[in-house]
C-alpha cells in the first residue's frame, strides 16, 4: 500500500482509523455469522464496506460496478486552471500598468508640443496685430 496521502485528502490518522475499523467490522461480522446472528452480521459487514469505501474512494479516478461507470471530477485540475488564470491576469495587469506611464508620457509630450506650437503661433500673431496687420 502506498503512503501517498496527497491524493487521498484524508489525514493519516483518519485513514489508519478507517483501516482498523474495517478490520474490526469484518472480524465481528464473521463471528456473528458463525454464531447464527445473520442480521447483526449483515449490519457489521455493511459497516465494513462503508469503511473500505471511505478509505479507497478518494484515491480512485474511476468507479465501475454493475455496468455503471463513474469518473470523479478532479479538483486539482480546476485548481491548476485557476492558478494559471490568476497568473495570466496578474501578468496582463502588470503589462497594462507598465503601458499606462508610457502612453501617458506620449500624451503629455504631444500636448506639450501642441502647446508650444500654439504659443509660438500666438507670439507670431501678436506682433502682427500690434503693427496693424490686415484685418
Amino acid at each position: 500500500m502506498s503512503d501517498d496521502r496527497s491524493e487521498q485528502n484524508l489525514p493519516t490518522w483518519a485513514a489508519n482509523t478507517l483501516i482498523v475499523l474495517a478490520g474490526v467490522c469484518l472480524i465481528v461480522s464473521l463471528w456473528l455469522a458463525l454464531n447464527d446472528r445473520v442480521a447483526a452480521g449483515t449490519l457489521t459487514a455493511g459497516l465494513f464496506v462503508v469503511c473500505v469505501l471511505f478509505h479507497y474512494l478518494p484515491q480512485m479516478k474511476k468507479f465501475k460496478a454493475w455496468g455503471v461507470e463513474a469518473e470523479w471530477r478532479t479538483v486539482e485540475a480546476k485548481e491548476d486552471k485557476n492558478r494559471q488564470a490568476k497568473a495570466k491576469v496578474e501578468r496582463l495587469s502588470n503589462e497594462f500598468k507598465a503601458q499606462i506611464p508610457e502612453e501617458l508620457n506620449v500624451a503629455i509630450r504631444e500636448w506639450s508640443n501642441a502647446n508650444n506650437e500654439l504659443s509660438e503661433s500666438l507670439t507670431t500673431i501678436a506682433p502682427h496685430r500690434a503693427t496693424g496687420g490686415s484685418n
